[in-house]
């Protein structure tokens, strides 16, 4: 579990490092390229890892296939923001966005250990490998060209001005506690189900994808429910129901009351929270602070990495069973309602300096 948690952590660190390379390059040679060449990077690196034997060279370079693939990761909202929809627009195709990402994480594991199964896990990196030959193709026929900014790359003079932004730092907050939910989803449940319930296997493999559904559902439906609700009210509903769930939680633990349906119920739950929410925070960062997408987008990504890495290994210290489980999800929640509440006043100090 820890060994997990520990991979996760370094992973983030691959993430920060490409977001600072996405900033420099994107203002070099445009966005549309920058996607490419994220999907060409992390896809050799990936290939090369067919021919490397010695496992501390191959975890090295699979960090690196890691950081090229993470370099893509932000660049579909980077598009789409520069593609002037409506903030309304842009939210729900950035719920789609969230939902196909987290139906590949739900089945490319399976696929690829179908694939490795059948012929050798040689083969499944070559079949991966296609699809981003195929990708790439896409991206260079329908992804437009946008004119490159001709602003100063003064990379660091952004950092600060965006950390001392009204907001900015209540969102980072916001960012990080809905990806991180996922990530205590997939690696907390999974080991609490098989290592402490002694759930069989495949079964317990089965119950982890139900939240996942719960993540895709949720993203996909932003689209309907933006007709009713503006992006404050998802960001108030998914801190109120992550409070509510984890003290259910709490209190069912303190009634002696340990079951996994009560907690694929609440990871469920949680799952909700991360496919209604994540979706408006990009929405509100893009949208409402007056900075270049290049430059908003990898920021959000690369700052909310650190609470991500530190949530990782803050995992890997807790035992097993359903105080550790809990435990993860409380410091969630907690975070979480600080964001909010960090946030509307930052809203409303900054409502007070414009009417000042």
């Amino acid at each position: 579990a820890g060994q997990m948690q520990y991979q996760a952590a370094l992973s983030y660190v691959g993430v920060m490092l490409a977001q600072i390379v996405l900033m420099i390059l994107s203002k070099k040679v445009g966005i549309k390229k920058s996607y490419l060449a994220g999907v060409i990077a992390g896809s050799m690196f990936f290939l090369l890892l067919t021919q490397i034997k010695d496992y501390r060279y191959f975890m090295f370079v699979l960090l690196l296939s890691k950081c090229g693939f993470a370099l893509a990761y932000v660049c579909p909202v980077i598009v789409m923001k520069k593609m002037n929809f409506s903030p309304k627009v842009f939210t729900s195709n950035y719920g789609m966005l969230v939902g196909g990402f987290t139906l590949g994480t739900m089945f490319s594991p399976t696929i690829s250990a179908w694939v490795a199964d059948l012929y050798s896990w040689q083969h499944m990196i070559y079949g991966l490998c296609l699809l981003s030959i195929v990708l790439c193709g896409c991206l260079w026929v329908y992804v437009p060209t946008f004119d490159k900014e001709q602003k100063q790359n003064l990379y660091f003079m952004h950092q600060r001005q965006l950390l001392t932004t009204k907001v900015f730092g209540s969102l980072i907050m916001l960012f990080s506690s809905a990806s991180n939910y996922l990530v205590a989803i997939n690696y907390g449940l999974s080991l609490l189900l098989y290592q402490h319930y002694k759930i069989e296997l495949t079964t317990a493999a089965l119950l982890v994808l139900l939240p996942n559904i719960v993540v895709v559902i949720s993203s996909f439906s932003v689209r309907y429910w933006n007709r009713y609700f503006n992006p404050d009210d998802y960001l108030s509903f998914a801190a109120y129901t992550s409070v509510l769930v984890t003290l259910v939680l709490l209190l069912m633990g303190f009634m002696g009351f340990d079951h996994p349906a009560l907690v694929v119920i609440a990871c469920c739950c949680y799952g909700a929270v991360r496919g209604f929410s994540q979706p408006n925070i990009v929405s509100v960062a893009v949208n409402r602070l007056d900075f270049d997408s290049e430059i908003i987008m990898p920021s959000l990504v690369m700052w909310s990495a650190i609470p991500t890495i530190m949530m990782s290994l803050f995992i890997a210290s807790l035992p097993d069973n359903f105080i550790g489980f809990t435990s993860a999800f409380i410091v969630l929640a907690c975070v979480h309602i600080l964001g909010l509440l960090f946030y509307r006043s930052e809203m409303q100090t900054a409502s007070v300096d414009q009417a000042g």
